[in-house]
């Protein structure tokens, strides 16, 4: 009777070759069932928080959101014109749109070589809030309108009307805003409005007048809100807001200047009495 493979294989070497073909086919097979995951971790860059009336559209397919859902590169965030939407992404910086808002992620690299990590996002439409991750500063650009923003180490509310006027709520730290030219936004409670054509304005105290037909609470929704992804309530008074801040300050000083001048007139009324 003749041997059995495996004795006529160990007889030869051919063992050690078997050996090497099964290794080689496990690895293989390994290396194909992670493909999927790997370019899909590659493409998913946060997970949404809360979604109410909202989806997101890639490659022409669009779907609705829901929380724990992920989200993906190059992908468009939308809302409803009642909706609202909260968004982490992998670096730990946090998003929340308004409603009628439009937000693309262009852009996600957390784990790349030194200096290559980015975010880098555009704002379509809309009302929307951006609190700072753990990359480095540099590391952030946010395109709205006719601006881009480089945060530093901040939280901010940024609104974008169908004009493509642009108006920036400061919170906490600084926003550089660039067009032209550049500013550095770092008043709390002030805004920095940007015109289509990308004139920037001093930090100054909001106004309904600044952009005709919006208020303020379409333009920031989330004042006085407690968030998911950002549990204070920011700006709890709409008079922080729409207040300059020197005008506590300006209204002493005036008061101040009308209390002497009254005393300047009563002096000269005095030195004119023959009493």
């Amino acid at each position: 009777m003749s041997k059995p493979d495996w004795v006529r294989l160990t007889a030869t070497g051919g063992a050690e070759r078997a050996r090497r073909v099964v290794v080689a086919s496990l690895l293989l097979g390994a290396f194909a069932a992670s493909c999927p995951a790997i370019a899909a971790s590659t493409d998913d860059i946060g997970v949404v928080v809360a979604a109410k009336q909202t989806t997101g559209t890639r490659a022409d397919q669009t779907r609705k959101l829901a929380k724990g859902d992920p989200i993906y590169r190059s992908e468009i965030l939308e809302t409803g014109k009642t909706g609202s939407s909260e968004f982490r992404l992998g670096d730990d910086s946090k998003i929340a749109l308004g409603p009628g808002a439009r937000l693309t992620l262009d852009e996600a690299v957390y784990d790349g070589k030194e200096g290559s990590a980015s975010v880098v996002l555009e704002l379509l439409a809309g009302a929307f809030r951006f609190l700072t991750g753990k990359l480095d500063h540099d590391a952030y650009k946010i395109k709205v309108g006719a601006a881009s923003l480089a945060v530093r180490g901040t939280v901010f509310d940024v609104f974008l009307d169908e004009d493509h006027n642009v108006v920036v709520l400061l919170h906490e730290g600084a926003v550089d805003i660039c067009t032209t030219q550049c500013r550095r936004h770092d008043k709390v409670g002030r805004v920095v409005h940007v015109s289509p054509a990308g004139l920037l304005s001093a930090p100054i105290e909001w106004s309904d007048k600044l952009l005709p037909g919006i208020r303020l609470n379409r333009a920031f929704p989330f004042l006085r809100t407690r968030l998911s992804i950002d549990p204070v309530r920011r700006l709890g008074s709409i008079g922080s807001v729409a207040r300059p801040a020197l005008k506590a300050g300006g209204k002493v000083v005036r008061k101040a200047g009308k209390a002497a001048r009254s005393v300047v007139r009563r002096a000269r009324r005095l030195l004119r009495s023959p009493f």
